[in-house]
């Protein structure tokens, strides 16, 4: 578990690395890229600083590979950055349609949104449709106050 001191480092350090005070923070799990047949499920950090948006996600460690101070040899990093104005639309739709449409066996434009009393009862995802790339599907911990910065959502 990192300390307050370790986090704090953290983040002036992605404050100095792209230039800029970060605006907002949140805890989000990459689901995928729509199409690319590849479920991420790892959890990491969606962030903005000046008019970007970051996310970086973290290896998964096993408390037994923790123990011996072991890696996971098959993990990649994985990082994305695009500007917010390029944040066209944010779509909630059920786990089973965001991971049907990373594998690619349903097309990102097809997606029907969930309801408010299906969202009851129906785990869901948010789709964050871009310009010019394929959708990338998320579990956004503190969605509501992130949409406040996305300019499509204004």
């Amino acid at each position: 578990m990192a300390t307050e001191a370790q986090i704090e480092k953290y983040w002036k350090e992605k404050e100095e690395a792209l230039g800029g005070k970060i605006l907002f923070q949140t805890y989000a799990t990459l689901i995928g890229e729509a199409g690319s047949n590849s479920i991420n499920g790892r959890g990491g950090l969606f962030f903005i600083i000046g008019d970007r948006l970051y996310f970086e996600d973290f290896e998964k460690q096993n408390a037994l590979m923790a123990l011996f101070n072991r890696k996971d040899d098959d993990y990649e990093k994985t990082e994305y950055s695009f500007l917010l104005s390029d944040v066209t639309a944010v779509q909630q739709v059920s786990e089973k349609d965001s991971r049907d449409c990373v594998r690619g066996l349903v097309d990102e434009n097809s997606l029907q949104s969930l309801s408010k009393l299906k969202a009851v009862f129906t785990r869901g995802f948010w789709r964050v449709c871009l310009k010019d790339r394929p959708s990338l599907f998320f579990d956004i911990m503190d969605d509501k106050a992130l949409f406040k910065f996305l300019p499509a959502l204004k």
